[in-house]
This record gives structure tokens, sequence and C-alpha cells, in this order.
């Protein structure tokens, strides 16, 4: 055999072995696809169970939160995981990434497992205030707030600029069900932030009509000020919602009693 023959096996074989190592190593650790597709049968490498990924410095238990994967969460929990992590920047627990994901069944699994409803994160926002940030219209967001208020979660806990869960619901969230849910575990309607402004105020603000009925339905009072001196009807109309002004004017002047 030549000397160019050899070196061209030898070649060959050390690719062969590299390629064979890689496929093994991707198949045996924890990866995002393992945990997206929630299968904790593909890893049988748990080594960096709580080590945070350089993509998104999430641990792998607040990715399998984020992915709603119950299987790798118990998985995770067995093998070690830190249920109480909490992200280097945002303090977020899994949790929380759970709650701001619309995860459900993660949040079940692990606040059954002991994880804490309580947490607060870098604001001082709690999963409650997350879950309202950005869960659409049909994700189910009302059964997340009886889990976390069954768990001891205060729902007018007030971040660090004073809003509530309800606040947030009202400016930033896209499911009405989720203000329903908030309102009916007992939220207080005309709580005030830090600049004076209520629920209505932003729910006005924004043009969610029907977070604004729900609002006034349980008691939203209208005349109230924010540290501008507006109120909510005042806001509706500065930001153009018509439909909302609408809605504000009908029921100031008593035409409309029940929604």
């Amino acid at each position: 055999m030549s000397s160019s023959s050899t070196l061209l096996t030898v070649l060959i074989l050390v690719t062969t072995l590299l390629l064979q190592a890689t496929i093994v190593h991707s198949s045996s650790s924890i990866t995002l696809d393992s945990i997206a597709s929630d299968n904790p049968s593909s890893v049988s490498d748990w080594s960096s169970i709580n080590e945070f990924t350089s993509a998104d410095s999430l641990t792998p238990l607040q990715s399998a939160a984020k992915y709603n994967a119950v299987q790798m969460i118990e998985a995770l929990l067995l093998h070690g995981a830190n249920l109480h992590a909490k992200h280097p920047t945002t303090k977020e627990t899994a949790v929380m990434y759970a709650a701001r994901t619309g995860s459900t069944r993660a949040l079940a699994k692990l606040l059954s497992k002991g994880g804490a409803a309580t947490d607060v994160d870098g604001d001082g926002r709690t999963a409650l205030h997350l879950a309202g940030l950005e869960l659409y219209e049909g994700s189910g967001s009302e059964a997340m707030v009886h889990l976390l208020v069954d768990r001891g979660l205060a729902v007018d806990a007030m971040d660090s600029r004073g809003n509530t869960a309800l606040h947030i619901a009202c400016f930033f969230g896209g499911d009405v069900m989720y203000v329903a849910a908030l309102l009916e575990v007992g939220a207080v309607v005309n709580k005030v932030d830090d600049n004076g402004n209520t629920a209505l105020h932003f729910s006005a603000k924004t043009g969610k009509m029907e977070a604004t009925r729900l609002l006034l339905e349980a008691g939203a009072k209208m005349e109230l000020l924010n540290i501008n001196g507006e109120t909510a009807l005042e806001r509706a109309r500065k930001a153009m919602k018509v439909d909302v002004v609408v809605l504000l004017e009908e029921w100031e002047r008593g035409r409309i009693t029940t929604l």
C-alpha cells in the first residue's frame, strides 16, 4: 500500500471516529432538542444539569419550564436540578418562566415539587406579573392565576413601580380571561401604581375594550386622576381609542348599567 493510500485511510478513520464521538455527545448530553421534545430518555449525561447555557443563560430546568416539558422537568429534578435557580440578569426562576410562557402543566409540576410561587425577579415582579405580560387569548391563563394564588402569592403584590398583576395585564396582556381571573380572586380594581394610574387608566390607554368592560363591572372609578391629572377617559381620548372613549362616555352618563 502506498504512503498516500495509508494517509487517506488514516484520515478517513479519524474523521469517522470524530463524527461518532460528536453524535454520541450530542445525543447523550442535555440539549435544547431533548428539552423541547420532552424526551429525557435521550439523555444519559446529566453533568450540565445546573449550568446556564451560553445562548440564553437559562438552566435546563428553566428551558423545560418554557417549553412545558413536564417529563423533562421530572427527570431534571430527579437528577438534582436546582428548582430555585435564578437567571443571572433578570432573576427569574423556572416557575416564573412557566408563568411567562403560559406553560400551565409545567407550572403545576414545578409548584407540586416545591417551587416558590412568591419569588420576585429583579424588578420586584412575581409570576403573576410576568404571566400578564405575554399571555394571549385562549391560552388558559386563568388556571395559572388559581395555581399561584392557591400557593400563597398575593394577587395585589406590587413590583418596583407599584404595579400589580392587574395593571400589567391591562396594559400589556392579550388575554381578557386573565383579567377576569385576577378580579375573581380579589384583585383590588382601583389600586394605583406609583404614577397614580389604575388598571382602568391602562386598559383605556391601550384600547382594551373587554378588559375595560370587566373593570367597570367590578367597580372601577372613572373619576380617579393620575399624577398628570388625567382620568381614564382622558387617556383614551389622547390615545385616540375611539371604541373605549364611547364606552366610557356612555358609562359615565349612566346609559350603561350592566355589560
